[in-house]
């Protein structure tokens, strides 16, 4: 009788999948007390079976019980993370970094792949712009500066791909030589490293033409360039708006504007002399505006001293500060001077003094005092 109920326990065991042994090792806490029943004398093996059977079946049901809760939990937590809007995080590998060492065939690959997956972070950039919208909208936590950079730049990527678009369709084959030449008609999730700096050290270049142009400029008003050096001195331009026309964006004139709108990228070399005094004063205005807002959430989210090595340059090139063949800590110590000079600031007025500082010291630094 006990050989026969041995041999029927093993039938039990392959018929329900899992030893009790393991179900006590392995199941929930409402099932650790789990055992096999005693065999009661006499009794038959279809009685047995069945006993036995309602077992499993009742350790099944608390094992898909807790296996839904889990489930559950886990698309909360997916809601709850879609609802933050979590930045998507750029894992690629950037073949034309500082210290990266590739053979030929492997940069191939590493290019082709940089490419690929741009376009695809562009696409999950799109639903990270809706998403953010949505939780602002919904009264949710204010945007951080990771975000507001995303979609700053989205939209003007959005912009680019139609020039990009053309040009793969006209080009064909020869359209990646091009587009590795002329970056600027690529959107940002596709740019390299490399590309980003040989474009810096081309606005370098306008930068420096443009100092030499903004010094001949202010000594002709009568502001002297040591007023430029030092943040104290800085500070007592702005009652001199109405003397020099140079410190409010009314009292601008055409080559003024031009002068700033160039040596900042506001506008590019064909926009800037096509444009009207008020389509420049406009950009402008909004430029400074964009500087302003993304200003405070540097200094809000503490990150001047945290920025990835691209996002610095980027951050240096749009404030008119030099950055290509410089130290990063020199980018760093001019980015935080630029910051502390316009943590005052309350309009765009106010911060027309340290744009035309940049143009009058070029690649040296105010004194912050």
């Amino acid at each position: 009788m006990l050989g026969a109920l041995s041999r029927q326990r093993n039938l039990l065991v392959g018929v329900c999948g899992l030893p009790a042994q393991v179900l006590v090792k392995t199941q929930p806490a409402a099932i650790v007390a789990l055992r096999w029943p005693a065999a009661t004398p006499g009794a038959s093996y279809s009685s047995v079976f069945q006993q036995r059977m309602g077992l499993h079946s009742t350790a099944s049901l608390a094992v898909n019980r807790t296996s839904n809760a889990k489930n559950r939990e886990t698309q909360m937590e997916a809601t709850t993370k879609v609802a933050r809007a979590a930045t998507p995080k750029d894992t690629r590998v950037d073949p034309s970094l500082p210290g990266v060492t590739l053979t030929t065939w492997e940069k191939v690959k590493a290019y082709a792949k940089f490419y690929f997956e741009g376009f695809k972070q562009l696409r999950e950039n799109m639903r990270t712009v809706k998403a953010i919208r949505a939780r602002v909208d919904a009264g949710g936590r204010s945007v951080s500066r990771e975000e507001f950079q995303i979609q700053v730049r989205h939209s003007r990527d959005m912009v680019r791909l139609v020039p990009f678009a053309l040009t793969v369709l006209v080009f064909e084959e020869m359209s990646p030589l091009i587009l590795l030449a002329v970056p600027s008609l690529c959107p940002s999730t596709c740019v390299t490293y490399g590309q980003a700096i040989g474009v810096a050290k081309k606005h370098d270049k306008t930068k420096l033409r443009l100092h030499g142009e903004a010094v001949k400029r202010i000594e002709d008003r009568g502001v002297p360039l040591k007023t430029f050096n030092s943040s104290k001195k800085l500070a007592t331009l702005g009652a001199q708006r109405a003397d020099t026309g140079l410190f409010a964006l009314k009292d601008l004139g055409r080559e003024d504007l031009q002068l700033i709108n160039r040596f900042m990228g506001a506008t590019g070399v064909i926009a800037t002399p096509i444009f009207s005094v008020d389509r420049l004063r406009g950009r402008l205005l909004k430029h400074l505006e964009y500087l302003r807002q993304d200003d405070l959430l540097l200094a809000e989210d503490e990150l001047l001293e945290s920025l990835p090595l691209i996002e610095l340059h980027s951050a240096c090139q749009e404030r008119g500060i030099p950055s290509a063949g410089r130290e990063i800590e020199d980018l760093r110590k001019a980015l935080a001077t630029w910051a502390a000079l316009s943590a005052g600031c309350k309009s765009p007025d106010d911060m027309l003094p340290i744009v035309w500082s940049r143009l009058v010291l070029f690649n040296k630094n105010v004194v912050v005092s």
